[in-house]
C-alpha cells in the first residue's frame, strides 16, 4: 500500500498466500506448514482513516502445493489526503 493517498476514490489491496515471493510488494509467512488437505486462514485488514467496501475479514483456501486465489479488499480513504 502507499504511504500516502490523493483521492476519495477506491483503493484495492490484493491477497494471496503463495509458495513463494511475487513481484511487488510480499511479506513472508514463519513457520507455515500447509498439512496434505490444506489449510483455511483468515486475513483481517484494518487501518484507521480508511473505509471499507466490502468485507474485510476472508477465509482463504491454502493448498499444499499452489498458490491461494488472489482476494482483493476494497476501501477508500474518508478525507482527500489520507497518510497510510
Amino acid at each position: 500500500m502507499p504511504e500516502r493517498v490523493e483521492t476519495l476514490g477506491p483503493l484495492s489491496l490484493i491477497v494471496a498466500i503463495t509458495l513463494g515471493p511475487r513481484e511487488g510488494s510480499s511479506s513472508g509467512l514463519k513457520d507455515f506448514v500447509v498439512p496434505p488437505e490444506g489449510a483455511i486462514v483468515t486475513v483481517i485488514v484494518s487501518s484507521p482513516g480508511l473505509v471499507a467496501n466490502g468485507d474485510m475479514q476472508l477465509n482463504i483456501h491454502v493448498a499444499p502445493d499452489a498458490d491461494s486465489e488472489p482476494y482483493r479488499f476494497a476501501s477508500r480513504p474518508d478525507r482527500w489526503v489520507y497518510t497510510l
